[in-house]
């Protein structure tokens, strides 16, 4: 999340708007600055070369940096059903994570955004690990995000089937959603923030 981005999303906006709406203001100010070029200049190739890559290189350039992925647009969550009394605690997201994951420790600066504009949500980062917790427990410390040292077992492996990080969220409902890493986008922040209100 870049700061253009945190910008919007601290406007009001929601996690999925905040990331398309830099898009579409590109796209509407390349659009602009071509029909300003083009009431101005000749019609000629070299102009209209000129105005294609006026209206072309801002998006491709701002994509290039701040991609928007499929777990953006739609929700790629897993949903498993839970027994009666399996799960005790509701408005709960977990993060199951490993001590060293660099895509785990990319996670905690936006999962901290979203407890700070949801502070009622439980957040915890399950980390999976034999020793200690590695560079994550240090900088889930500063960031006063709760966490805890779990070993590997049958329970985390079902859920994460491997993959780190993986994000569970329990509401109350007798359903677990559930996000690998490359399916945790936007749409799961935004989802999770639906659940608090």
């Amino acid at each position: 999340m870049n700061i253009l981005e945190e910008f919007i999303l601290l406007l009001g906006f929601s996690w999925q708007m905040s990331n398309l709406l830099p898009f579409i203001l590109l796209f509407l100010s390349s659009v602009f600055v071509v029909i300003f070029l083009r009431k101005k200049s000749k019609k000629t190739t070299f102009n209209f070369l000129i105005r294609f890559l006026v209206s072309f290189i801002p998006l491709s350039l701002y994509f290039g940096f701040n991609p928007v992925f499929e777990s953006d647009i739609y929700d790629l969550s897993k949903t498993i059903k839970v027994e009666d009394g399996a799960s005790k605690k509701n408005n709960e997201l977990v993060v199951f994570s490993l001590p060293n994951c660099p895509y785990c420790l990319e996670t905690i600066s936006l999962i901290a955004l979203l407890k700070k504009r949801n502070p009622d949500l439980t957040v915890t980062y399950k980390i999976i690990t034999h020793n200690d917790g590695g560079d994550i427990e240090s900088i889930l410390k500063k960031s006063q995000i709760k966490f805890e040292l779990l070993n590997k077992n049958k329970y985390t492996e079902s859920l994460t089937q491997g993959s780190y990080p993986t994000f569970v969220y329990n509401d109350g409902d007798k359903e677990l959603k559930i996000w690998d890493n490359n399916s945790f986008g936007t749409k799961a922040l935004d989802f999770i923030e639906d659940k608090q209100r």
